[in-house]
């Protein structure tokens, strides 16, 4: 197991702003907004499997996104996972 350090407790988060840009190449709009729903949404499931103290596996997030928003088909979409540290991706 790795440790990433993270900063996404500070308010210009470079790690936050990634994600974001990640979201928004994912999001089948490509828009700035569906991105930051993208990113909110997935923090706050993200909080319910750690507050469950559970898991999930990359392809268990995927299906559970693609039923919320319109991602793109691509090979981005596997991105999903490195940004939870999932997969590399």
């Amino acid at each position: 197991m790795a440790v990433v350090e993270l900063d996404f407790e500070h308010t210009s988060s470079v790690a936050e702003a990634a994600a974001v840009f990640v979201c928004q190449e994912l999001a089948a709009d490509g828009s700035r907004e569906s991105a930051i729903h993208l990113w909110s949404t997935l923090c706050q499931r993200a909080q319910q499997i750690r507050a469950a103290g559970g898991g999930i596996s990359r392809e268990e997030l995927m299906g559970e996104v693609r039923r919320l928003f319109d991602l793109r088909d691509s090979p981005i979409s596997a991105r999903i996972g490195v940004v939870f540290g999932l997969g590399t991706g």
